[in-house]
């Protein structure tokens, strides 16, 4: 019996709720102490039912847990249940054996016996439960501190996420109006070339007898395929310093009378070729605050655009005038085929484009133009649009700050 009491004694001092106390009180403890087994899995109390006991592992393991929720799992010198020894609050967990194991138990019955004797052991008893409070308080606070700081690393890392799926969409859609832009590229430079190598071929085959008249009209097919290829490589050009950011915008005051009649004037093949009349009304002082060669290069496409799909003996306005805000918007009118609502909601979009025919029913080509306008203007601090309805012509209009 006084080999199991010194037992007890020694596994008490390694116990850190007891580890002040003198040999005396340590004394009163072991003896009151009852030395128990469990099982492997076995239960030793449930949460919610009445603390009675408190229990020092002498050796095997035990889970705390609710449930299936393991909180700690406890060795041999560990203890736990301490703060039945003070009242009879029900368990806030349940303890079960992980292993076969054994306890010393001590009843809230037995140590308030102790502590009659000696009610200085209340006062150690209790600066040894306020530490182990401390403890738990500044691990919770670490703990508290480091799911904060999770919390804040997975707010970031949702963040990154929605910004990676951001990037992929739009690097998805860069991927697909590449894929579009080089068909639209393909289309458009396939056509006029093969036209010119069929006429040429023909120039220079055996069969062909010159003809002064067919000269002449084989020369203005070639001109004309030539100035499409032309045309199509200066906007491939522009596309690709726009792209990668060569462009450097130029903001100065720009008189929009000036560069509208201008771009007019380069037209006038084109205008007395199908008798277009052109209908001009813009305040010839009425300036706006932009880049000038991308206002003129907004204004020739639109214009070039309208010349191309308008009917012979047609007119074609161009208004200029200001608006509320401080802006100018220029509006340029045809009396072409127009569009349906599916085209115009397409027609600045490289990635829907589709192929488009005069009124003759020619290739016309894909609008890499007005792509390239929709650009130029929002560089501009502007904005552009189109009205249009089908076989009642269309409307291009856009905006731009004016020159105060």
């Amino acid at each position: 019996m006084q080999d199991d009491i010194q037992k007890s004694i020694m596994l008490l001092r390694q116990v850190e709720l007891f580890r002040d106390f003198d040999e005396d009180a340590l004394t009163a403890l072991a003896s009151n102490m009852k030395e128990v087994h469990y099982k492997k899995d076995e239960l030793l109390f449930v949460k919610g039912s009445p603390g009675k006991s408190m229990y020092i592992i002498v050796d095997g393991s035990v889970k705390i847990h609710n449930n299936e929720h393991t909180f700690a799992v406890l060795n041999s010198h560990q203890y736990f249940g301490e703060y039945a020894l003070i009242d009879e609050s029900p368990r806030s967990t349940s303890v079960t054996t992980l292993h076969g194991s054994t306890f010393l138990i001590l009843t809230r019955e037995r140590f308030s016996q102790v502590v009659a004797q000696r009610p200085d052991l209340w006062e150690k008893m209790m600066i040894s439960l306020l530490g182990r409070l401390r403890n738990f308080n500044n691990r919770e606070e670490a703990m508290t501190q480091k799911a904060n700081e999770i919390q804040k690393e997975q707010e970031k890392l949702v963040v990154e996420k929605r910004n990676l799926e951001k990037q992929k969409n739009e690097l998805e859609q860069k991927n697909a109006a590449k894929d579009k832009f080089f068909t639209i590229i393909s289309h458009d430079l396939k056509n006029p070339f093969s036209a010119i190598i069929n006429i040429t071929d023909l120039m220079l085959s055996g069969i062909y007898q010159s003809n002064p008249h067919k000269d002449h009209e084989y020369i203005k097919q070639i001109n004309f395929y030539s100035h499409k290829i032309f045309g199509l490589l200066e906007n491939l050009l522009q596309w690709a310093r726009s792209q990668t950011g060569q462009i450097k915008i130029n903001f100065k005051s720009v008189n929009l009378n000036s560069v509208i009649n201008s771009v007019v004037e380069q037209q006038a093949g084109v205008i007395k070729e199908k008798n277009i009349n052109i209908d001009i009304e813009a305040d010839p002082y009425l300036d706006i605050y932009a880049d000038q060669d991308m206002t003129t290069f907004v204004i020739r496409n639109i214009v070039s655009n309208a010349l191309k799909f308008s009917p012979r003996n047609s007119s074609i306005s161009i208004k200029a005038r200001e608006i509320e805000d401080d802006m100018v918007e220029v509006s340029i009118a045809d009396q072409g085929p127009g569009m349906d609502e599916e085209q115009l909601a397409k027609v600045f979009r490289i990635d829907s484009r589709s192929l488009s025919h005069n009124e003759n029913n020619e290739l016309e080509g894909t609008g890499l133009g007005l792509i390239l306008c929709k650009e130029f203007v929002e560089k501009n601090n502007g904005k552009i649009w189109a009205t249009s309805t089908k076989d009642s012509g269309s409307t291009f209009l856009f905006t731009m700050p004016k020159a105060m």
